[in-house]
């Protein structure tokens, strides 16, 4: 029965037309998120229902090989956030609710994509690029980049250059 549940995207609620932790939100997209650790947990915003179950999908399988009871909070939500940014890479990011390019791009005037992205309490500009999909492969290279460094070890200066580097490192792949 799990198996033919995953194979659809998990059972269907009754009040609810889409797979289980989906919902269609008032911009017209779709939300994913689960219920993991005691907390409803926030995974995306879709364009897709297909693509939101295929992220929802992706954590819970992730999260269902961890093992809850051996962990403290901060390792729930380390857990959780290695799980969502797995499943979110694998369907190409999370759609913004006003926005409908992938988090961190936005269309500028010239009609290029310009990546973005918020770190060490700064909007930081990573580029503008030609496609969406330039500039999204931009936005995770950095983000994983971001994502190795120890902030809280780190000074405003060394912020910066951890940022610069990341940003290079993105340009030139």
């Amino acid at each position: 029965k799990k198996k033919a549940l995953e194979s659809v995207g998990g059972p269907i609620k009754k009040r609810n037309k889409f797979p289980q932790g989906i919902y269609k939100v008032s911009s017209g997209k779709f939300k994913a998120e689960t219920k993991w650790g005691g907390k409803t947990r926030y995974i995306g915003t879709f364009g897709t229902p297909k693509q939101a179950s295929a992220a929802y999908m992706s954590v819970k399988n992730d999260l269902a090989a961890a093992k809850i009871s051996l962990c403290g909070a901060d390792e729930e939500d380390g857990i959780f956030d290695a799980a969502k940014k797995k499943a979110l890479e694998s369907v190409g990011g999370p759609i913004k609710k006003r926005n409908k390019f992938p988090q961190g791009i936005y269309k500028v005037s010239s009609g290029k994509f310009k990546a973005e992205t918020k770190w060490g309490g700064k909007t930081r500009y990573i580029g503008t690029f030609g496609t969406p999909k330039q500039a999204s492969a931009a936005y995770m290279s950095v983000k994983n980049d971001l994502a190795a460094a120890k902030i809280s070890l780190c000074g405003a200066d060394e912020e910066d250059g951890i940022f610069d580097a990341a940003k290079k490192k993105a340009l030139e792949s």
